[in-house]
Order: structure tokens, then C-alpha cells, then sequence
């Protein structure tokens, strides 16, 4: 596991809030593992990642927990934010623990956190994918 160090984060945080123009019809961000950075994502790419998230936790390997769906503020904006998580974290090696620090307080969970503009958006991410 790589520690990110509370600067570093809000830095990416800063930047991907309002250092740079946002590409039309990106409506999320996500912390990219592999990338070691935030990323913007658009709607086509989060219904495709949906549709292998729903198969996942049919298959009982995923999970979006209610008690997850959180509104944090970022700089003074609101962000509602869904944390998709392994139910084995054997068997879903590739989770990590995330932490992400806000104007409240800091956030560490195991799992992959996505933050929405809308909260109409996380909550159809969170019905779709499980099934409520």
C-alpha cells in the first residue's frame, strides 16, 4: 500500500475541483490507483462501469454500502460521494485503503471512492448497482 500524504491529496483535490476545465459531460471524479491520481469521468463510461459493477455484486464479490453515501465539502463545494468495496478483501486484491482529507475532517476507508456534483447521480449509481 502507498501512503499519499494529506498535502499531496489536497493538491489533486484543488486541481481537479478548479485548476482545470472540465471536458463537457464529465459529471464524477475518482481517485485512479494505478494512476496515483483524481480523474474525471462522463456519464457512457460510469454506465459501463456500472454494468460490470451490477455483475459483481450479483456475483457477490462488491458492494456500495449505504451508510457510505456521504455529502463532503471540497474547498466549500458539495460532493456526494459513493465507495465501491470488495465483500472479500481476499478475493478482490486490488482494493486498497483510500483516504481522502476534507474541509471537516479526513476520510479512510478500503474501497474505491467516486464524488458526484448531483446527488441524483450517486443515487442512481447506488439503485442501479444494488438493486434497491
Amino acid at each position: 500500500m502507498e501512503i499519499i500524504s494529506r498535502d499531496r491529496i489536497r493538491h489533486m483535490l484543488q486541481f481537479v475541483v478548479f485548476g482545470r476545465q472540465k471536458s463537457r459531460g464529465e459529471t464524477f471524479f475518482y481517485f485512479h490507483a494505478k494512476a496515483k491520481d483524481c480523474c474525471w469521468g462522463n456519464n457512457e463510461e460510469l454506465r459501463e462501469q456500472m454494468i460490470k459493477w451490477k455483475k459483481l455484486r450479483k456475483e457477490g464479490y462488491i458492494e456500495f454500502k449505504e451508510q457510505n453515501n456521504l455529502t463532503k465539502k471540497i474547498f466549500g463545494e458539495e460532493w456526494y460521494i459513493c465507495v465501491l468495496q470488495p465483500t472479500n478483501l481476499l478475493e478482490c486484491p486490488s482494493f486498497d485503503i483510500c483516504g481522502m482529507g476534507f474541509d471537516d475532517e479526513s476520510y479512510l476507508i478500503t474501497g474505491h471512492i467516486y464524488f458526484f456534483k448531483r446527488i441524483e447521480n450517486r443515487d442512481a449509481v447506488f439503485k442501479y448497482v444494488m438493486g434497491k
